[in-house]
């Protein structure tokens, strides 16, 4: 019973699971705070069978591999949120430009109604370059049918095609924002992988070693639990 310690696999799962913490998902952080008390309990345990170097040892990787964990969630979540809020800016940006091409089709129609100067248009051009009403109502109709057609077009654009390629990109950011938190996460933990492989094998087992496929098999695993996708937002 003396020799009796956990191996830096299992250690690794703690530490993984003990980042939960600083996730936004309520169960993560749940499933953080007993991992948590499960690693006292682990610590407490090696102090009890004289393996006080071991269990320093894990002790301080696991609270530098937190930090270094800690921070790189804080950098994805920061980062969501400027997504976020760049999109909604967007999108706001073309729904107003939408809602100008709407109010330009119901001006378009009322122009030959409109009085300048105690005059309406038709009797300006009348009065001032002789052009008769019919072909004053024409033109008219012909610049308004033609502005109609454009803001149809602009409308249609914004309103359709646009607000959907903003909605895409920056899913397709989020996206890369998150296999980017999934890399970096990647690589603390098999960081701290070699680390605890080293400790064990000075404190505990000289002969312990784990090839580097095993390693890599270890890191592995414990990602092929994590949802490579991101959460969908109420725009998606």
């Amino acid at each position: 019973m003396a020799n009796w310690a956990p191996d830096p696999e299992s250690i690794i799962s703690l530490a993984w699971s003990i980042s939960g913490k600083y996730a936004d998902s309520v169960e993560e952080q749940e499933t953080a705070q007993r991992a948590e008390s499960h690693f006292i309990e682990i610590k407490q345990k090696l102090m009890d069978n004289n393996q006080l170097a071991y269990a320093n040892d894990i002790a301080t990787s696991l609270l530098a591999s937190s930090r270094t964990l800690a921070l790189i969630v804080r950098h994805r979540n920061n980062n969501f949120d400027m997504i976020e809020t760049l999109k909604t800016n967007e999108i706001d940006m073309y729904k107003k430009l939408q809602s100008f091409t709407g109010s330009l089709q119901s001006i378009l129609p009322r122009l030959s109604g409109v009085a300048i100067g105690g005059s309406t248009i038709p009797a300006l051009l009348k009065d001032v370059y002789s052009v008769s009403p019919s072909v004053s109502y024409l033109l008219i109709a012909t610049f308004g049918g033609v502005g109609y057609i454009l803001s149809e077009i602009i409308s249609a654009r914004i309103g359709g095609i646009k607000l959907n390629e903003t909605v895409e990109k920056y899913g397709l950011k989020k996206d890369t924002e998150f296999h980017e938190y999934i890399y970096r996460s990647r690589l603390e933990l098999r960081s701290l992988l070699d680390d605890l492989i080293l400790s064990y094998r000075r404190n505990i087992d000289p002969d312990y070693d784990v090839s580097e496929d095993e390693r890599n098999k270890i890191i592995k695993n414990i990602f092929d639990s994590v949802k490579q996708s991101v959460p969908k937002s109420k725009d998606q």
